[in-house]
């Protein structure tokens, strides 16, 4: 008879009864073991602890370049976690019936920083100390300080027997659900762009996840990617080896000035707006979707009027969630109507053609009270602003055609001797 596998319980785990970091099991000779067939309805089922990014057993690894927001990002799940509250608007499949216990280690921020930014989330998200009391354990790496993979001789390296048993014994002790740390680089001594030295840490995170039954989160620096902006998976510091141990692998890329300027975003705004997108996930189905977030200004209660630099507080940026802007927001059903009625009257605007300053985009900006720069031909002399409208408008007029709302067809110009292509009404809107 194969017994039963052993998983502790909640309370088991916190009470440091699961298996111990300092407990060496005795060497076995390698034998292979003998698949025997169970009812699949019998399999444990995979334990995510945040949908599609943290499971329970294995390794995830965030990879983004400086800046972006990835150990903010990193910081409202551990709290969201923590509270049980759905920050980021996840959906139905993120867990509000339990609050669960998450570690996070910050390498480079001070402990003061790090509780700015958790002070900052919770002011946003309108938490207060009872919603993560005993659930968020935080530390900085200046006053607690990991190094699990050290440099050892020339060029050679080796996991840190000492530091890997204090790790899993303050990850089974305290019945941590996820341990984040951030960044990796922090985590190590050794050559951090070693595809040996990063096979060794993945391999060694994806084993403490296993014998904690814990979700690890680790976050990432990027190579040099020589002037492309856009990241992969691919492009983390040590290769194929990091993403190799991780079962799921998310990166981040920042807004880009071209994206801005369709979402009507002004200037350099788009610096505060980035995508999260699941470059390698093995533990579900493959998914397109891009996730965006921005980051929103708050500002903490602890300001001196006295402080000529810093009179109001401290400003902490927090991620939050953000929408890519739907052409059709705010469109009521009276501007349907009020376009279909203009459009039978109109005898100019009435063109297919968006370069045309007759163009039927121009009467729909009309109505729906957006300037899309009628009579600025260049694209170049067009504001941002004016851009997105425009591509907002074509948007609308296609998605209305598809309807039948709309339809597309020719008239003879007299004046230049040759059929063009006008839009009129279809389908009456009731």
């Amino acid at each position: 008879m194969v017994p039963k596998r052993y998983h502790p319980s909640r309370s088991q785990r916190r009470g440091g009864l699961a298996v111990k970091a300092d407990v060496i099991p005795p060497k076995k000779p390698l034998q292979a073991q003998r698949f025997v067939w169970h009812d699949p309805v019998t399999i444990p089922r995979r334990q995510c602890i945040y949908p599609d990014l943290y499971y329970r057993g294995f390794a995830t690894a965030t990879v983004a370049p400086g800046g972006i927001g990835k150990s903010g990002l990193c910081l409202v799940e551990a709290v969201a976690l923590a509270s049980g509250r759905d920050l980021l608007r996840i959906g139905s499949r993120f867990r509000t019936d339990e609050k669960l216990r998450v570690w996070y280690w910050n390498g480079e921020d001070p402990f003061d920083e790090l509780e700015r930014q958790v002070h900052a989330i919770c002011q946003h998200y309108g938490l207060g100390k009872d919603d993560i009391y005993g659930q968020l354990f935080l530390d900085s790496g200046r006053t607690t300080p990991i190094k699990l993979v050290t440099a050892s001789g020339r060029e050679g390296f080796r996991v840190n027997s000492t530091a890997l048993k204090e790790l899993e014994h303050t990850i089974s002790g305290n019945g941590i659900d996820l341990a984040i740390f951030d960044p990796l680089a922090n985590f190590v001594t050794a050559n951090s762009n070693s595809n040996e030295v990063m096979g060794a840490i993945s391999e060694t995170c994806a084993n403490i996840a296993s014998h904690c039954d814990c979700g690890i989160g680790i976050v990432h620096h990027p190579r040099k990617t020589n002037g492309s902006t856009e990241i992969t998976a691919e492009d983390a510091r040590g290769g194929g080896a990091l993403i190799a141990g991780c079962r799921v692998v998310r990166v981040l890329n920042r807004m880009t000035k071209d994206e801005a300027a369709n979402a009507g975003i002004p200037g350099n705004g788009h610096r505060r707006y980035f995508r999260a997108s699941l470059d390698k996930i093995n533990l579900t189905p493959p998914r397109d979707d891009i996730t965006w977030r921005f980051l929103e200004d708050v500002v903490l209660p602890n300001g001196d009027p006295d402080d000529l630099i810093n009179p109001d507080g401290d400003h902490v940026r927090v991620v939050v969630p953000w929408r890519w802007p739907n052409a059709f927001d705010d469109v009521q059903s009276r501007h349907i109507i009020a376009f279909q009625d203009a459009l039978e009257r109109e005898e100019t605007r009435i063109r297919s053609d968006q370069q045309s300053t007759d163009w039927v985009g121009h009467l729909l900006a009309e109505i729906l009270d957006i300037d899309a720069g009628r009579f600025i031909r260049a694209k170049a002399d067009r504001s941002d602003a004016q851009n997105a409208a425009r591509s907002r408008c074509a948007e609308i007029i296609k998605e209305w055609i598809k309807s039948g709302i709309l339809i597309e067809e020719t008239v003879r110009d007299e004046k230049k001797s040759r059929e063009i292509p006008v839009v009129r009404v279809g389908t009456r809107y009731a």
